[in-house]
């Protein structure tokens, strides 16, 4: 069975209107650019939408949503145009790594598995030591 010749077309026009777009974007920067009117104006929307998304991911940090990963995509936004975006994106990178580092030797250290990877009894099961007198007094309560 081929594929429909709708399909194959619609396929081409797509491919065609992606690599058009690649190329408008790349003609239409360099354009803007040029006219250093235009670039501020274009830099102000960047700057509007980089804050933005700066600022709904410090919300989602304390509502559910994704957070971290909006503030990224805001800093990410806003490098594109300012280094010192840029430079707080690398900077908050190092920390986050750092951040995993700490987080990841702390559950080694505090794992309870021994050297070979298997885990003792009494990281299963917490034992709680219970005078004789006390458990003597609930079998004789529990058999009346």
């Amino acid at each position: 069975m081929s594929t429909p010749r709708w399909l194959v077309r619609l396929g081409q026009r797509l491919k065609a209107a992606a690599l058009a777009a690649g190329r408008f974007g790349v003609r239409t920067r360099s354009k803007i650019v040029k006219y250093p009117p235009l670039f501020q104006v274009y830099r102000v929307v960047v700057l509007i939408i980089g804050l933005a998304l700066v600022v709904a991911g410090l919300i989602m940090c304390v509502t559910p949503g994704p957070g971290l990963a909006t503030i990224f995509l805001g800093l990410l936004v806003l490098s594109t145009e300012f280094p010192w975006a840029l430079r707080v994106m690398e900077w908050a990178k190092e920390k986050t790594h750092a951040a995993i580092d700490v987080v990841k030797e702390y559950a080694q250290r505090s794992s309870p598995a021994d050297a070979d990877g298997t885990l003792e009894p009494s990281a299963i099961v917490p034992t709680a030591s219970v005078p004789s007198d006390v458990d003597a007094g609930l079998v004789a309560e529990n058999a009346n």
